[in-house]
């Protein structure tokens, strides 16, 4: 579905700008303006077919609201295109909700009746910590005295930090995978599929959503901070026994949600399986890592999306409100 950047509108008389790049923002004259009001105000008075409240009774944010208005008026601007002579009158209310395209291709994949889905990990997380080691931060490189990579032995010790976290799933200040992370899409993704949500976490691997995890700072984006990302060649130090605590049935398909950098993680640790591997992704994929064997049970989809930063929680909060699966 094609899609636009940029609309401009009236409120009383005044004009203002809505784009959507990294983020929506809505200015006037050049000069930012509050964006969840204006949009409101907006839509209610043009009487917009888009929902001011979502299946949860909340209010829906400001990028829903925009990524919607866009799409919207992207769609009229088609419909004009087709008449041709422009003598037909174009309803602004469709007679008949239609269901984005987005979901169409989700119904599509004719899924199995009993599916994994696994999401990456997020930065932004709630506080988490072993209880006789609260001050423990987990880093890709440790150089502090409280900084450890999470495959290192602990201090005067033969186990792994990875050890003691298997044994210590009950301490009391650790949080559940799906808890852990700030984003609402993870506690989301868990209500909708339960023990079939999987997170795959750059620190610890690929762990269900009901695992507890200790805070750390790991990533494999290109933008971390030093002592953060992970190296991405398996022959490079420091080498990291990944979890991978996947329980499937041959016959079960597995959803993959996540950014490219994460691609090559994911890979290694399914390609052996005969599952089914939808793996959505986002703009061209001209750069899109290839799994090295097995190839034929990975399968790429596009996902459009207005934002090339979040596109992912937009997928997943697709996948949740979808009542077809």
């Amino acid at each position: 579905m094609p899609r636009i950047n940029e609309h401009v509108f009236k409120l009383n008389n005044e004009e203002y700008l809505l784009s959507y790049y990294d983020k929506p923002k809505v200015t006037k004259n050049g000069i930012e303006q509050k964006v969840f009001p204006l949009l409101r105000e907006y839509i209610t008075r043009e009487n917009l077919p888009i929902q001011l409240v979502n299946k949860r009774g909340n209010n829906e944010v400001p990028y829903t609201l925009a990524r919607k208005i866009l799409e919207y008026f992207s769609n009229q601007s088609l419909k004009k295109q087709s008449i041709g002579n422009g003598s037909e009158k174009i309803s602004k209310t469709p007679k008949k909700k239609e269901v984005p395209q987005k979901i169409k291709n989700v119904e599509k994949l004719i899924l199995t009746k009993n599916f994994k889905v696994v999401m990456i990990c997020s930065s932004g997380k709630n506080d988490s910590t072993l209880d006789d080691y609260p001050q423990i931060n987990f880093k890709a490189i440790g150089n502090l005295i409280n900084e450890f990579h999470p495959d290192e032995k602990m201090p005067n010790s033969a186990i792994s930090w990875r050890d003691y976290l298997m044994e210590h799933q009950n301490d009391k200040n650790l949080r559940t995978a799906y808890k852990l992370y700030l984003r609402p899409e993870y506690q989301s993704l868990y209500e909708k599929f339960g023990n079939s949500f999987y997170i795959l976490s750059a620190g610890w691997g690929l762990v269900s959503s009901e695992f507890k995890l200790p805070n750390y700072d790991i990533t494999f984006s290109n933008n971390a901070n030093i002592g953060a990302q992970r190296n991405t060649n398996i022959n490079n130090l420091p080498i990291y026994n990944d979890f991978n605590q996947l329980d499937i049935n041959d016959n079960e398909d597995i959803i993959f949600i996540g950014s490219a950098s994460y691609l090559p993680h994911f890979y290694s640790l399914t390609y052996n399986l005969p599952n089914r591997k939808l793996i959505f992704f986002f703009g061209q994929g001209n750069n899109l890592p290839q799994p090295m064997v097995n190839q034929n049970t990975f399968e790429f989809i596009n996902f459009p999306s207005l934002n090339n930063r979040s596109w992912h929680y937009e997928l997943a909060n697709l996948l949740c409100e979808d009542n077809s699966i």
